[in-house]
């Protein structure tokens, strides 16, 4: 469905002219173009690694992605069909296209999948689970240090500097959590 709203869209984009020349060499539309297919490539991307992780990791781990993927793809859907309804203008939501059933049909897949602070709620959960008891960086001190010195072989504020701007180089401190 998005894959087909994105063809609908670079099509019609060639096809109607405004000011001159036809929209798909207005800067503007060739912006939501490119960002329509990296939606695309990230949600196919999204799709094909959760469903490979239940067959190895098992569908326990995989809820990460799962739920990700829940909220990902319809909005994604959503986010290519509404420029493409933008690209035609009027047509697109008109029934001569199938740009609006197609809108229709993905917003009903978002409701279908439950709410999707339910699925970033899982996500989120399963991110800070991640990082329970662990050392962690949770601090940087920044030293300004001579041009082309190590941060482990100088002190901060050393007086040979070589260049007056110097490097700024971050120390870490590390605290347990």
């Amino acid at each position: 469905m998005a894959e087909r709203s994105f063809d609908l869209m670079v099509i019609r984009a060639k096809e109607r002219t405004a000011f001159g020349g036809a929209i798909s060499d207005q800067g503007v539309v060739q912006d939501w173009i490119a960002e329509a297919r990296w939606h695309l490539e990230h949600a196919r991307l999204l799709v094909l690694r959760t469903a490979w992780l239940p067959d190895t990791v098992g569908n326990r781990a995989a809820r990460r992605d799962i739920s990700a993927i829940k909220v990902v793809a319809p909005n994604t859907a959503l986010w290519v069909l509404d420029h493409a309804i933008r690209v035609y203008g009027g047509a697109g939501v008109a029934q001569d296209t199938p740009l609006a059933r197609m809108y229709a049909l993905a917003i009903t897949l978002r409701i279908v999948d439950g709410p999707d602070e339910v699925h970033n709620m899982v996500g989120a959960r399963r991110e800070t689970g991640r990082y329970r008891g662990r050392w962690w960086i949770v601090a940087v001190e920044a030293h300004r240090l001579p041009c082309g010195q190590l941060a482990t072989s100088a002190a901060p504020n050393s007086s040979n500097s070589r260049s007056p701007l110097g490097t700024l180089i971050a120390h870490p401190v590390v605290l347990r959590v």
